[in-house]
């Protein structure tokens, strides 16, 4: 079966547009919940969460800008895998605090879960060579 250049092309452009469309709603469904906000009944955690959840993908678009104004893809990779592993630094933190004051322990099945996906990394990192196996 042969495969045609124009194909991949216009899949690129329609997910481009997928992109744009979806960035068009969210940003209106973010000032409706901006006008909400302002009426002040919003939970004080739930708020903390949006903030936070609003400031990663705002910190993500100005790390994105530059890659899609030059031609800087690797260097945009870098900086979203540094973003992203100071993220998970932050939380990572926050939950060691949580598990540390927490009068019961948690449900097991979520924490195995991110044991084992803390695992799986470190093991992916010593694969690559990003880290020394015996060093902690």
């Amino acid at each position: 079966m042969p495969i045609y250049l124009d194909e991949f092309a216009n899949a690129d452009s329609a997910f481009k547009e997928q992109i744009e469309t979806e960035m068009q709603r969210v940003t209106a469904n973010l000032n409706l919940i901006a006008k909400l906000l302002k009426s002040g009944l919003a939970h004080p955690q739930v708020l903390k969460e949006f903030r936070e959840s609003v400031d990663r993908v705002r910190e993500v678009g100005w790390i994105a800008q530059p890659g899609l104004d030059s031609a800087q893809g690797q260097k945009t990779t870098e900086m979203l895998f540094a973003h992203r592993t100071r993220s998970a630094l932050s939380l990572l933190k926050h939950l060691r605090l949580e598990l540390e004051c927490m009068n019961q322990l948690p449900m097991a099945v979520p924490l195995r879960e991110l044991l084992e996906a803390c695992s799986s990394f470190r093991e992916a990192a010593i694969a690559r060579g990003a880290v020394a196996a015996g060093k902690e």
